[in-house]
């Protein structure tokens, strides 16, 4: 371990110029650091921070039982207020709570002035991220992110061989994570396996391996394909497998696999890397060993740096850099920048699967929240490009959504419909088996459309002539087309509306209209709730009354 010891420091804390005349003044410290959320993971912490020479000052957590098993000399606090009123002096504060509280406590922190280490993810957005970055730029603090396994002496020998392009020009690479996760991990905390909290196995598990492969291509993403699967976890929200191919402005693709599924234990972390002068396979549990190297005919690479679990032995290397950001007075080797990376990912892999469709880069906003509600589309619908699909949205058998479609929220498209390109369906939709919907219409919010309901938008069709121009219809909110109506373009389909089964509408059709017959004609007036209103304009159900204002009918406390 002291020669690991030393490699490390060799390649991450080198006596360079700025740390010799550091040494010369007596500059060099002790650090002393805080810890925030002393649960599974805070004792590596407290392992690199001991190991180092570095002092725990305090710890705060909201179990009081944690902090008994604390050394004397450490301060105690059980609440965040608590410790930050206090105002420790620390060099760095690490935050090692559950991961949906990150990033509100790195800002806290931030902004009452300490350097921070957050553990991975650093937030659960797009936004909080940002924020990060922004207050730690603007109070001048350092904050870094904890991807140890940057810091393996196996991922330092393959890094320094892909900046001296040994590997040739990298056609692919790909990262497996196959590790083991079964009811008890999820059931010793409540925030486990939320998407308010935690997100699945790729936020949880896969990140650190996903920004491993980022680190090792080091190029701007340029756009992700993915999807995501609950199999064995039912009583879990998020993901237990993930899969997405990842496009790099340089052309190369890579693949990412992570799963929470292997039986019955961890089986390993994998990397593999493709160029034309090189083939480089990484495993072990952290990514800690050389398994294959042949580089410009070199085969005489090996590491096998002994770990004991899956966290590997980064920590102390990233220490060791926080403390060299803070003496020297630039970025940590993994910034708040540098750890934003794998989260962005990972939420466009979350996004990709809800919309079933490649995402592009940058993410501008994206959460796991925005997976709490997913969408239930069927395999055997056709989503094609460019489609936008809104939360909570049921997509049934054998339905074609066509290019540059926009579908709201909480919609019901049932089966065999046809969306065209184009189209706009707002919020609460439903369209029942069989309708096609096509370019030019448009159903505002909570329109209901019947089995079988026809929509044209050509006035005269011919097979054997260009096509004309498409003519527009709205179906304005809550309007109800029966089952079989057809609807002869152009047309405005007034609110709350009511078109009866089988009916031919060539004209306009007013606000609560009742409209039936071929061609429809007006028979009289409906409430919103759907009941016909009596002669005196009152609702005989929910008691709404109306009031005429020219040809049209309005609520009365709209009057």
């Amino acid at each position: 371990m002291n020669g690991l010891k030393h490699t490390l420091k060799k390649f991450w804390i080198q006596d360079n110029e700025k740390g010799r005349v550091r040494k010369e003044k007596g500059e060099d410290m002790d650090m002393r650091v805080g810890i925030i959320g002393y649960g599974r993971i805070a004792h590596k912490h407290v392992e690199a921070i001991k190991a180092n020479g570095d002092k725990l000052i305090a710890v705060c957590d909201v179990d009081p039982q944690r902090l008994t098993l604390l050394d004397e000399t450490v301060l105690r606090f059980s609440d965040l207020e608590s410790f930050l009123f206090q105002k420790i002096k620390l060099d760095l504060i690490a935050i090692c709570t559950p991961s949906g509280t990150h990033a509100e406590i790195a800002l806290k922190c931030i902004e009452n002035g300490y350097s921070v280490l957050v553990e991975k993810p650093m937030a659960l957005s797009i936004s909080d991220a940002d924020a990060i970055i922004a207050s730690a730029k603007h109070y001048g603090v350092k904050v870094g992110v904890c991807h140890q396994n940057r810091f393996n002496l196996s991922a330092q020998i393959l890094k320094k061989a892909l900046q001296n392009q040994q590997l040739g020009t990298i056609s692919h690479a790909s990262i497996h994570v196959l590790w083991n996760r079964r009811d008890a991990y999820y059931k010793q905390a409540s925030w486990r396996g939320t998407w308010a909290m935690d997100g699945g196995c790729l936020m949880n598990q896969c990140i650190h391996g996903i920004d491993f492969l980022l680190y090792m291509i080091d190029e701007e993403v340029t756009s992700v394909f993915g999807q995501i699967a609950n199999r064995q976890h039912p009583d879990m929200e998020v993901e237990d497998v993930g899969m997405a191919i990842i496009q790099f402005c340089n052309g190369v693709i890579a693949i990412i696999e992570g799963t929470s599924n292997v039986y019955p234990e961890n089986l390993e972390e994998t990397f593999y890397i493709f160029g034309d002068q090189g083939t480089v396979k990484l495993g072990g549990l952290s990514l800690n060993e050389i398994k294959h190297w042949k580089v410009n005919q070199d085969e005489s690479q090996i590491c096998e740096e002994m770990v004991e679990n899956e966290y590997g032995n980064g920590h102390q290397a990233l220490y060791q850099d926080m403390k060299a950001a803070i003496l020297d007075n630039r970025s940590p080797s993994i910034d708040a920048k540098e750890g934003k990376k794998a989260l962005e990912v990972i939420l466009a892999i979350y996004r990709s699967s809800r919309e079933h469709r490649p995402v592009f880069f940058p993410l501008r906003q994206f959460s796991t929240l925005e997976m709490k509600n997913q969408n239930k589309i069927h395999n055997t619908a056709t989503i094609d490009k460019n489609v936008q699909i809104g939360l909570n949205t049921k997509i049934w058998h054998y339905t074609h959504i066509q290019k540059n479609a926009r579908i709201g929220n909480d919609c019901v498209i049932g089966q065999n419909v046809n969306i065209g390109p184009s189209v706009q369906i707002h919020d609460r939709v439903k369209i029942q088996n069989n309708v096609s919907v096509y370019e030019g219409v448009e159903l505002h919010n909570d329109v209901f459309c019947g089995p079988s309901v026809v929509f044209t938008n050509v006035k005269k069709p011919r097979s054997s002539y260009p096509k004309q121009n498409y003519e527009k219809t709205i179906v304005h909110q809550g309007a109800s087309l029966g089952a079989n109506a057809t609807i002869v373009c152009p047309r405005q389909i007034g609110k709350w509306s009511f078109i009866g089964a089988g009916s031919v509408v060539t004209k306009d059709v007013l606000d609560y209209a009742l409209m039936v017959g071929n061609p429809a004609r007006q028979i009289g007036w409906v409430c919103e709730c759907g009941e016909r209103l009596n002669e005196d304009l009152i609702c005989p159900s929910c008691h709404q009354s109306y009031v005429r204002t020219g040809k049209n009918i309005i609520k009365k406390d709209q009057g």
